[in-house]
């Protein structure tokens, strides 16, 4: 299986270390441009998965967590851009966009989902008890 992580990452536990994940800088045949484009449908795919899950969680929870992501100083969802090492978000202002068949879906007044996520197909993972 695959397990895809996005945004910011806090790595194994022995590590201690808090930072940018970076999956496909590990691609070197891609350029920066091929890299955004392959961020940008994922971040917006995550962001609408935070919209809906936050339209229909009990509003003390929702509550309860926004405050603290904001108190934990996190940003919105992000891109790093390879070209000049710096955060940028994915769109300007607020709001995120998803392409359905060649066409981008922009919600411009959207919340963007918190800057980590994980995306896993068929992954699982062995535990030892």
């Amino acid at each position: 299986g695959t397990m895809v992580q996005v945004g910011y990452n806090s790595d194994p536990r022995h590590l201690s270390v808090w930072g940018f994940v970076q999956n496909l800088k590990k691609n070197k045949t891609w350029s920066t441009d091929e890299k955004f484009k392959k961020d940008r449908p994922t971040l917006g795919a995550i962001a609408l998965s935070w919209n809906l899950f936050t339209s229909v969680a009990p509003k003390e929870v929702m509550d309860a967590l926004q405050e603290q992501i904001r108190l934990a100083g996190m940003p919105e969802t992000f891109v790093l851009s390879q070209l000049h090492q710096v955060l940028v978000p994915l769109y300007a202002g607020n709001g995120y966009g998803v392409e359905v068949d060649g066409f981008v879906l922009t919600f411009s007044l959207a919340n963007r989902a918190p800057p980590e996520a994980y995306m896993v197909a068929n992954y699982t993972a062995w535990v030892q008890p």
